[in-house]
């Protein structure tokens, strides 16, 4: 949750821009006060992707360094398999079928397939 706060603090000049619905700025801000329900923290990247994408008329490149270090502090504190699913599904939205990506580059150290975090996703796509 922290983390996604501080990334949405990052471009919060999104908030002054003209074009953004007023629904969009108060998730925008939901988000930024780490106040957003599992859910929307689940879309938050795709969400901002797309906010950036609408802003700077261009698709979005995601370099997502070291993914799995949550997961790895999960395990150690006994939250692993809610760690899991919320990845899953946090990389699945931004990631899958996603309009505003250009392209993403992600690295980190545990075996991807193994943690089935892209379960959902072509990887074979992903990598072309």
């Amino acid at each position: 949750m922290y983390f996604l706060s501080d990334l949405y603090d990052r471009y919060a000049y999104l908030l002054e821009v003209p074009g953004f619905s007023r629904a969009e700025r108060k998730y925008f801000q939901r988000i930024h006060d780490g106040q957003g329900t599992p859910v929307e923290m689940e879309e938050a990247l795709r969400c901002l992707m797309d906010m950036m994408q609408r802003y700077y008329q261009q698709p979005v490149v995601l370099l997502l360094d070291e993914y799995d270090i949550p997961v790895q502090q999960a395990w150690g504190h006994g939250f692993y398999e809610d760690c899991i699913a919320f990845m899953r599904n946090f990389l699945s939205a931004a990631l899958k079928t996603n309009p505003s990506l250009d392209f993403a580059v992600l690295t980190g150290v545990l075996r991807i397939a193994k943690e089935s975090i892209f379960s959902g996703l072509n990887i074979e796509t992903l990598q072309n």
